[in-house]
């Protein structure tokens, strides 16, 4: 039987790095929320003293800010992949936006924006419809908006704008 060697992985308190240090090397590769921050110091050691003081000397130097985060964040996602207003909010709430910089945030997306995602997102699932009958093709659609997080009022206008351009 074959033995594999295991690497412990040391924590950043146990190769001796300040608080501040272990901050620096965590968000040096991307933007991350305070939340992220935090509890990335917390599981490698750090108590809450010293993260709070570390996050704090960040937020000073303006290299941590939920809320530049959550617009770059939104502004990311609606240009790589249209998401409605809903389920933005819960991967804002999952990366630990507070509540009401999220729907700060949010508000910024018009009707028409939303509208606009959702008629990308209609038109990405339509080709899985093509051989289905025009109101089974519109159940499935609607239920597919719902699921994306849109209202039943967008669900129902995109609808509506799919029906005009293809009839």
């Amino acid at each position: 039987m074959r033995k594999f060697k295991t690497k412990s992985k040391l924590t950043q308190v146990q190769k001796g790095k300040t608080s501040i240090e272990a901050v620096l090397c965590f968000i040096v590769s991307r933007q991350r929320t305070i939340y992220e921050v935090n509890s990335y110091l917390i599981k490698e050691g750090y108590n809450s003293l010293e993260a709070e003081q570390a996050i704090s000397r960040f937020i000073e130097l303006k290299y941590l800010d939920d809320y530049a985060y959550a617009q770059e964040f939104v502004r990311t996602r609606l240009n790589t992949k249209p998401l409605s207003r809903a389920k933005l909010f819960e991967q804002l709430n999952y990366h630990g936006i507070p509540r009401d910089i999220a729907e700060e945030t949010l508000n910024s997306i018009s009707d028409d924006e939303e509208l606009t995602t959702a008629l990308l997102t209609a038109q990405k699932y339509l080709p899985k419809l093509k051989k289905r009958k025009p109101e089974v093709r519109r159940q499935y659609l609607l239920r597919h908006l719902l699921s994306k997080g849109y209202t039943y009022e967008t669900a129902n206008l995109t609808i509506e704008r799919i029906n005009e351009t293809e009839g």
